[in-house]
Order: structure tokens, then C-alpha cells, then sequence
């Protein structure tokens, strides 16, 4: 079992990369403080999940000054739109913003 420890955010707990009971997608942001790129990527291998980039968005949350951050629906509609229809992304197949 693979652990990521949050040092540079010592509210964050460790997180365990082992493969989900349920589907997922990692949303990741190229400059995020909390998460490098790397980070994001070991725990979607370990997760099992496909994993995108949406460029340098900072640390994706309420405070980061997303808005109503379109492209972020976008991707979650276009998450539930493939599971609802039972279709699964393929590997090196992945969403977009």
C-alpha cells in the first residue's frame, strides 16, 4: 500500500493509492502547492483512475478563484454523461478541458 504524505500542508492526512470500489477521476492542476503533478499521477496509477490536467489553475477548491469554473463542469458532466451510459475511457483516452 502506497501512502503520499501532505508535508507542506500538515492539515492534510496521508492517502492511500490503492485501487477505489468506485469510479473516479483525477482533476489536477499543474501548479497546485498540495499536490505536484507527480503526486496527482502516483495516485491515479494507484487508484486505478484516469487522471487530467487542467493547466495551471493553482490549488483547485472554493478559495482558489475558480468561479463558477466552467471547464470544471464541463468535466464532471462529461464524467457522469460516460458512467451513466455504462461507457469507460480507455487508457490514453482521456477528457479535456
Amino acid at each position: 500500500m502506497s501512502k503520499i504524505a501532505w508535508s507542506t500542508a500538515p492539515t492534510f492526512t496521508a492517502v492511500d493509492a490503492t485501487p477505489l470500489r468506485v469510479p473516479g477521476l483525477v482533476v489536477s492542476s499543474d501548479d497546485d502547492p498540495y499536490c505536484s503533478p507527480e503526486a496527482a499521477s502516483r495516485l491515479a496509477a494507484g487508484w486505478r483512475i484516469h487522471q487530467v490536467s487542467v493547466g495551471s489553475a493553482g490549488h483547485i477548491n472554493s478559495a482558489g478563484g475558480l468561479g463558477r469554473w466552467d471547464s470544471g463542469r464541463a468535466l464532471l458532466t462529461a464524467f457522469t454523461a460516460g458512467r451513466s451510459s455504462g461507457r469507460h475511457l480507455e487508457v490514453g483516452e482521456g477528457l479535456s478541458c
